[in-house]
Formats: structure tokens, sequence, C-alpha cells
């Protein structure tokens, strides 16, 4: 048998469930987009920290002789740098023959290789530390300077390491139906 008070105290109990359910989905949702956010600036820095180190390497086993000749042969037997998951490019603006270096089977459409170099050897060595954006494709770009003589030379030609920033659809990253199923347990939980 219900009392009277039970009658009035049922709409209040709808009112504080619905906001309960709310607030707390709300929260998860919160949360589960924070942390889609806070792995896609983590991906950027993993994928800026690979591409710098490739474009390390490729600066380290690539060189010009006294003569200017340039010299690949270190490159040509490292398999990490031939199997990379990012194009390498090696070019010198206004050779004869301005790509010195190319990868196999490149995987990205290829962006003005000559215009990218020119920005990098005349912008210097701090355009050439920090990874960017091309604004055409939205892939990522990696720069290194290769100079005559060593470190102490001219800078004669530009590394190019272009990697992807999306590597794959959202939905089939398994973080994220992790989160998701994650979420969704804990929505259901809570109501």
């Amino acid at each position: 048998m219900k009392t009277a008070i039970e009658d009035r105290l049922k709409p209040l109990r709808r009112k504080m469930g619905t906001l309960w359910i709310l607030g707390w989905a709300l929260c998860v949702i919160s949360l589960g987009l924070l942390a889609l956010f806070l792995k896609r600036s983590l991906d950027q820095q993993n994928l800026d920290a690979q591409l710098s180190i490739y474009a390390t390497a490729t600066y380290g086993l690539s060189w010009f002789d006294e003569s200017g000749t340039f010299h690949s042969e270190q490159l040509q037997l490292d398999n990490e740098i031939l199997d990379a998951p990012f194009d390498i490019w090696i070019v010198q603006p206004g050779a004869p023959s301005p790509i010195l270096w190319e990868p196999l089977a490149p995987q990205f459409t290829r962006p003005n290789l000559e215009a990218l170099a020119v920005q990098v050897l005349e912008k210097g060595a701090s355009y050439a530390d920090e990874a960017r954006t091309l604004q055409d494709s939205g892939l990522r770009l990696q720069t290194g300077q290769i100079f005559e003589n060593g470190a102490d030379g001219q800078p004669l030609a530009a590394v190019l390491v272009i990697g992807n920033p999306n590597p794959q659809p959202a939905l089939s990253d398994p973080f994220v139906q992790r989160l998701a199923a994650y979420c969704l347990v804990l929505l259901l939980g809570g109501f």
C-alpha cells in the first residue's frame, strides 16, 4: 500500500534518476573524448619522433665528397631505410638530376620536392629540426640537410621524410575499439 509521501516523491525520483543518467553519460563521454584526444596527440609525437630518426639516419648515411659527388652506398645497405614505412627523398635543388635518393615504391602522392628542398636549404637547421604538416596532402614532413664537407660546409641537399599522420581509420584502431567497449560498459553500469 502506497503512502501519500511515496506518491509525492515519485516525480522527484524520476527527475533525480534522469539527472543522474545525463550526468553519468556526460562524464563517461567526456572522458572517452579526452582519451581519444590524448592518444591522437601521443600518436602525433610518436610519428614526429620516428620521422626525425629516419631523417637523422638518412643524413648520417649519406654525404658529398670533396669533389661534390653524392654517396649513398651506406643507405643502400640499410634495410630499415629501404623498408621504411615512410617516403624518404634526398633532393639537391638546381642540380641537373635533383633527386639523389628516392623510395623504391613511394607510398604517398609526391609533393613539389624541389620547392621543399629549397625551403629547407634556405631556412637553415632550425627549419629542418621541426616536423610540419604539408598543407596540400595533410602528410607530415621531417627534413634534414646534407652538407658539403660534414657539418662545417654549405648545405647542398635536403632530406625529406614524409609520413601519414593517420595510417588507419579511427574505427579500426584497436585502442578506439577497446575504449568504446569500456565506455559502453561504464554507461550501462551507471544506468
